[in-house]
């Protein structure tokens, strides 16, 4: 009998625990059910109370004056007396370190599938890619009142949903053709461009896309037109910049100097960045071909065609730097890789002129080749303004100076030989130097106590290790490039 008593106690107890857990499962699952709605419900809540804001929250800003590209004075190419010996000197140099580029934003929150049978597609080229983008027109935009109320209830037509898929398309094209920030702004406002009528609705669609996908932007009005202002560290040349909260913003095909900002943060927002850090993966239209030799090494000869849309792209690139420091104007041209095309083609013609060589000789090569092969001539003449050129630019376009040479030759040592490499800035002129592993003579800057010998493409004639005679005695300043 106690046995019985005793095991009924026991049952008792553990249907009792058997409740808890019931009761600890139900509300964990109640718990589970509601983070869930709250989760897929933050954007929509960010967005509803994005566009409340939006109704007042407006504000008149006055443009900073306009940043003018500064002009050097251009140190014309001078050609090597070969009976100079190479002295070796330590050249005296400030260093300025490379800025940190940070990933490309995300939306808020991961944006799924949405089934909607309403949805068309937007068809358009960007820089020859035949793009189709799925887009929801069945409810258009109408921005013929650029009223507060009226941007706000626009604003909230495209947060309902409908465009979902629109977004996702958008970002899976930004990452299969590895767009930079700018390219990709370009995209969104080429496809706002073919999906709505009228230059203020296509401007609040792709604001309203950047915003989305994770980019800082401010919508901002003048007269009867709507437009957006994006955010980024970079100091842009010739266009009129705005300091909103201590940042720098910039209008998207807007010049006006007096615009009505609406100023209202939306959640995880990310800033630009004008860094190039992967090929852009453009349609394919090959220019004419061009022959580039070297005047010393009759076998350092390439034949090379380039790529026009991205030649079109870098005409585009808005001049800036970074951090204060105007070594980063050229470093943003360098650090560019050259599209696979011209890898494929040149870099085969290259690696048989240089094969069995040792890195000096090799070096060498390739120097004379940018020495020589190009023909040097002032900005101011061809273009009427300072302009550098990206390293795909000084394989096609017929004229180059010092900046562009160094810049190409830069990208050609580091892809072709895998040595780190500098640009060493003296007041009117642009050089290089190269980080060897093997023993070289000739001037050098000590970077990280590592000797970087100088490499001159515009010292024609001169080999690794000879310093132009004017730039002797100044002080260079030096920022160390990505591999």
């Amino acid at each position: 009998m106690r046995n019985f008593s005793f095991i009924c106690l026991i049952l008792i107890h553990f249907s009792s625990v058997f409740a808890q857990i019931e009761d600890i499962s139900d509300s964990y699952e109640l718990f589970r059910n509601k983070a869930i709605t709250n989760y897929n419900s933050f954007r929509a809540k960010a967005n509803h109370e994005y566009a409340e804001w939006m109704k007042r929250a407006w504000e008149q800003y006055r443009a900073l004056p306009i940043i003018r590209q500064p002009k050097d004075k251009d140190t014309p190419p001078i050609f090597y007396n070969r009976d100079e010996a190479i002295k070796g000197r330590a050249i005296n140099a400030d260093i300025h370190p490379l800025p940190r580029i940070a990933p490309q934003p995300l939306p808020i929150q991961p944006i799924k599938e949405n089934p909607n049978p309403h949805t068309t597609h937007c068809r358009f080229d960007f820089y020859g890619l035949e793009c189709c983008i799925r887009f929801d027109g069945n409810q258009p935009l109408d921005l013929s009142s650029i009223s507060n109320e009226n941007i706000a209830s626009q604003w909230n037509m495209l947060a309902n949903g409908a465009l979902d898929n629109t977004i996702r398309d958008c970002i899976e094209f930004r990452i299969s053709h590895n767009l930079c920030d700018w390219a990709f702004i370009q995209f969104l406002d080429k496809f706002a461009k073919s999906a709505v009528k009228g230059k203020s609705e296509s401007n609040l669609l792709t604001a309203f896309l950047l915003c989305q996908i994770g980019y800082k932007i401010r919508l901002a009005k003048s007269d009867d037109t709507l437009y957006f202002l994006y955010a980024s560290p970079h100091h842009l040349y010739d266009i009129p910049t705005f300091i909103i909260d201590n940042t720098y913003f910039y209008g998207y095909n807007c010049h006006d100097t007096h615009l009505d900002v609406f100023n209202y943060n939306f959640p995880n927002e990310q800033i630009i960045s004008f860094w190039i850090p992967h090929e852009q993966e453009f349609g394919i239209k090959a220019s004419t071909k061009r022959e580039i030799l070297s005047k010393r090494f009759p076998d350092m000869r390439i034949t090379v065609n380039v790529n026009e849309n991205i030649i079109d792209f870098f005409e585009s690139y808005p001049k800036s730097y970074i951090d204060n420091n105007f070594m980063t104007r050229w470093a943003m041209y360098a650090n560019t890789p050259l599209s696979q095309n011209i890898k494929d083609s040149v870099y085969p013609q290259l690696y048989n002129c240089i094969r069995g060589l040792g890195q000096l000789d090799a070096a060498n090569k390739l120097l004379n080749l940018v020495q020589t092969g190009f023909t040097y001539e002032f900005d101011d003449k061809i273009w009427g303004h300072d302009r550098a050129f990206f390293a795909e630019e000084t394989l096609f376009y017929p004229y180059c100076d010092c900046e562009d040479r160094s810049i190409l030759y830069s990208r050609l040592v580091r892809d072709l030989l895998g040595l780190e490499v500098l640009l060493v800035y003296y007041p009117g002129h642009l050089a290089t130097a190269v980080r060897f592993t093997d023993r070289v003579e000739g001037d050098y800057i000590l970077y990280d106590n590592k000797p970087f010998v100088i490499a001159d493409p515009t010292y024609i004639g001169a080999p690794i290790g000879a310093t132009m005679p004017e730039m002797e005695n100044k002080t260079a300043k030096v920022i160390l490039l990505s591999q």
